[in-house]
């Protein structure tokens, strides 16, 4: 019989720190990040980290381990009403808080009571309490670290790619984001529909000041192909506002910013390079022969293209360099409407429309890419 125990609690010990990387990687990893970060940290702790810790200290101490369940249950459960839709749904938490909860903490309180023998017999831990919380606390680390790398696998949907959803600078001139080029050292595995969810890059020039959290080698979030591999990208990002990541050198895109391949961001680098435009407003773009939803690696900037420009001095027209990209400086400010000049030609934009307009004040940035099929 109790061999037959002893089994019993080993799978019960396995299923519990399973189920706890499950949490914390979801919880702490930031799949649904809405709650302040300090709230995060302590649900992550409270659902995922000590159910861990008490998994481990159980195969030592079957009392401790039985105490610590039932004063982290009440605290887990309010936390894992919170995290409903995280985890699926109220069936799927249901059936975790009964792997994580409910069930070690049936099983360790029996067991405890009833003396039953612990799963690691004759160990110095079973002597020395302190040493067994120590080693259990240590064990914990290396949970919340392999929950880490499985939250960063997880799947999530930013809003990625040059949307113009906002400028590059605020009102002080300053970059609105971190913002650098970077070049692909290691793409991770792929784990969403032949996607990596993340890679290691190393910066190769600044456009933000450096700080702790942006050394010259980081983990970048977003969507990565083993092709990217030593590919360079301009990434404007921030840091990453999960409980488990937020204190790593982990950067995500900005939502709807403007990280995009080093050789689709032309028009971009420029502007971080020049700053603010110092008087009036400035206009510039690209025009690629390419689909804009086509892969990037099939399109092709081009050069000697007349685009042009309606705004509140009237019509002027502006022609592509070498890289494919239209740049005019100084324009005062208005609204300012775009079309290219070609004849017979399937013409769309990062708008959406064939003739974007834009109302820019003193100071601002603003322009289209065109796409010719």
């Amino acid at each position: 019989m109790d061999q037959i125990l002893r089994i019993f609690g080993w799978l019960l010990f396995l299923q519990s720190v399973l189920l706890g990387i499950y949490v914390i990687a979801v919880v702490g990893g930031g799949v649904y990040v809405w709650m302040p970060l300090p709230t995060a940290i302590a649900a992550t702790i409270v659902t995922g980290v000590l159910p861990s810790l008490s998994a481990f200290l159980a195969t030592f101490s079957q009392r401790l381990a039985a105490r610590i369940y039932f004063w982290d249950g009440p605290f887990a459960l309010f936390f894992g009403v919170l995290y409903l839709r995280a985890f699926g749904g109220p069936l799927a938490a249901a059936l975790i808080c009964l792997g994580v909860l409910v069930l070690p903490w049936l099983f360790w309180r029996a067991a405890a009571k009833r003396k039953w023998p612990p799963l690691i017999a004759n160990s110095i831990l079973l002597r020395r309490q302190r040493l067994a919380v120590v080693t259990g606390c240590g064990l914990s680390c290396i949970v919340v670290l392999v929950a880490l790398g499985w939250s960063l696998s997880m799947p999530w949907w930013p809003l990625l790619g040059d949307c113009y959803g906002g400028p590059l600078f605020d009102e002080r001139g300053l970059p609105r984001a971190i913002d650098f080029t970077a070049r692909i050292l290691f793409v991770g595995p792929p784990t969403y529909q032949g996607w990596s969810l993340w890679s290691i890059a190393r910066i190769e020039e600044r456009f933000s000041p450096k700080s702790w959290w942006t050394p010259e080698r980081l983990i970048l979030r977003g969507y990565f192909k083993p092709s990217d591999l030593s590919r360079e990208y301009l990434i404007e990002g921030t840091r990453s506002d999960s409980a488990l990541s937020h204190f790593l050198p982990i950067i995500k895109p900005f939502e709807c910013g403007h990280t995009a391949p080093l050789a689709d961001a032309s028009a971009t680098v420029r502007v971080l390079h020049s700053g603010p435009p110092k008087s009036g407003v400035r206009l510039i773009g690209s025009v690629y022969r390419g689909a804009h939803s086509a892969n990037r690696d099939s399109r092709t900037p081009l050069g000697g293209v007349t685009v042009s420009i309606q705004g509140p001095r009237g019509a002027m027209v502006s022609t592509t360099d070498a890289e494919g990209v239209y740049d005019e400086h100084g324009l005062p400010p208005g609204r300012y409407t775009l079309h290219l000049m070609l004849r017979d030609a399937n013409v769309e934009t990062s708008y959406g429309t064939e003739s974007p307009s834009l109302d820019l004040k003193i100071g601002e940035v603003g322009g289209a890419d065109f796409y010719i099929r």
